[in-house]
């Protein structure tokens, strides 16, 4: 379970560590771009989209994580050891002959927008220890192999904005976990109030669109249909079998008509009772159905929590150590550090 919130233990999630099997451009781009949406840097033009995602792909490559992106920008010796090993000629020669060849106050213009938004970002604590791991603890492939439950608490209200911009990380995060699996075993993923998360280029219609393909299944949870934008309405409306509960009234009347129904249809859609939903599969015509009454366990979820914190997470102060170790290497005017660091 990962509980951000938690004042004393941490999972540590690298958002930007390799999982052997996608191509990590891809990923560090898609990464790129969610933090771009999240911190409206868009109004930056190319040069700072250019930089975010470049810096992003260095810090991979040396693996290291978020928590190392202000230095590597700002600390030109650090950069240049960083730089020195990146396979990727292109993102050296950017750094080598384009960025470090600008004046400082270029390098300003160009990384300050990021830097704002980054230092803010890190500066939460929960958020620092959650991505500033260099080795994560939860593997998430590992972890749909095994068929386990991954439960991601993210609470807006004790979190604020930021969590957003972790949840949209960790959703990508876990889309590139579940196309590049080994086994074809049934995966479902349910998320609430999804569409904070969709307007912010996590991919999730990609995932819609290709999880039937890969023995998926996705469920959201949100009030009404025009909440998600038009891609992601589109991909939710090409299923073949729909379930329908009490829904508002221009979402009744969409699904009437989609199943046609007409005006008796919608009406009955929006008067449900609880329990009670409209099926259509792709061969049948609809009718309406009951699902069974679950009782609720009577167990205390805690125990649970303890057990999985013991495995899985780390002491808060262990963790903030070994970050404030390596942000000791990369402080400028420290080449003996420099020279352990490997």
């Amino acid at each position: 379970m990962v509980r951000p919130a938690d004042p004393d233990f941490s999972v540590g999630i690298n958002a930007l560590e390799g999982n052997g099997h996608n191509d990590r451009f891809v990923e560090i781009a898609e990464f790129a771009q969610i933090l771009k949406d999240r911190w409206h840097l868009e109004s930056f033009g190319a040069r700072t989209d250019e930089v975010l995602r470049n810096a992003l792909y260095v810090l991979a490559e040396n693996d290291l994580t978020l928590v190392e992106l202000a230095p590597l920008l700002a600390n030109a010796e650090f950069r240049a050891r960083c730089v020195s090993r990146v396979a990727n000629a292109e993102i050296r020669e950017y750094f080598e002959s384009r960025y470090d060849r600008a004046s400082e106050a270029m390098q300003r213009v160009i990384a300050e927008p990021v830097l704002n938004k980054v230092s803010r970002f890190i500066s939460d604590v929960k958020f620092r220890h959650l991505l500033g791991q260099q080795h994560s603890t939860v593997s998430l492939g590992a972890a749909l192999d095994a068929k386990c439950w991954i439960i991601l608490d993210c609470d807006k209200g004790r979190l604020g904005d930021d969590a957003l911009t972790f949840c949209s990380l960790f959703l990508a995060k876990a889309k590139h976990a579940f196309f590049s699996r080994r086994l074809r075993d049934l995966f479902s993923l349910y998320a609430d109030e999804v569409q904070n998360l969709v307007s912010y280029g996590a991919g999730l219609e990609t995932l819609l669109a290709e999880v039937r393909k890969r023995a998926g299944a996705v469920v959201t949870a949100n009030q009404y249909l025009a909440q998600y934008p038009a891609d992601v309405q589109a991909a939710i409306l090409s299923v073949g079998s729909f379930g329908f509960f009490q829904l508002s009234g221009p979402d009744a009347q969409q699904a009437a008509t989609m199943l046609d129904g007409g005006k008796s249809l919608a009406e009955r859609l929006k008067n449900l009772p609880r329990r009670h939903l409209v099926v259509k599969t792709v061969h049948e015509p609809w009718r309406e159905a009951l699902v069974p009454f679950i009782e609720e366990p009577d167990i205390d979820p805690n125990d649970l929590y303890r057990r999985a914190r013991a495995r899985w997470a780390r002491p808060r102060q262990e963790i903030e150590q070994e970050i404030r170790a390596r942000r000791n290497v990369a402080r400028p005017n420290q080449p003996e550090a420099l020279n352990d660091w490997e």
